[in-house]
């Protein structure tokens, strides 16, 4: 597993295999469970997300993985979950008490705004759900931006022309 960078924990993970990983964490040093791969920080929790096994990511809830856990660039499990559409994984996070809506990575994206990107609409509408309503994502920002850019541009033109027309209506009085 060192050879890749990951973890026998990070493997059967992102595998699924549990009885691999109740051998590994019941057989190792007591915070093994948030021992991040060798390149790129990642986690078994985020393998377990990102690969959406449940009985994974609760087995290692209950050998007290981190749920927060940061990558490199910033991303939570919460984060690859969205990504790859894993809605019962977000649910169960959000269950567990992990923060779902709030965290960004070094883009300053969070996970609503990669469920949007990516077309994940069950796992955005479930963000959504939960306290995201408000949310706007990054493309609809910049998209109300652009319209109220426009409807600025418009209002501006309109008081242009009706000052200019109570102007006309002063002189000729």
């Amino acid at each position: 597993g060192y050879m890749w960078g990951i973890t026998l924990l990070d493997f059967a993970a992102g595998k699924g295999h549990m009885r691999v990983m109740r051998y590994v964490l019941e057989h190792s040093e007591k915070d093994f469970v948030n021992k991040p791969s060798f390149r790129e920080r990642i986690t078994a929790v985020d393998r377990a997300c990102k690969s959406g096994f449940v009985d994974a990511l609760n087995c290692l809830h209950e050998h007290g993985a981190n749920l927060e856990c940061r990558r490199l660039n910033g991303q939570t499990p919460a984060h690859g979950a969205a990504i790859l559409g894993q809605l019962d994984i977000l649910k169960r996070l959000h269950e567990l008490g992990a923060d779902v809506l709030s965290p960004v990575d070094d883009r300053i994206m969070a996970p609503l705004d990669y469920a949007l990107y990516f077309r994940q609409i069950p796992c955005a509408d479930y963000l959504r759900s939960v306290g995201g309503e408000g949310y706007l994502s990054k493309r609809e920002t910049a998209e109300a931006e652009f319209v109220g850019a426009k409807l600025l541009k418009l209002i501006n033109i309109q008081s242009m022309a009706r000052g200019g027309a109570a102007r006309k209506q002063m002189l000729i009085v």
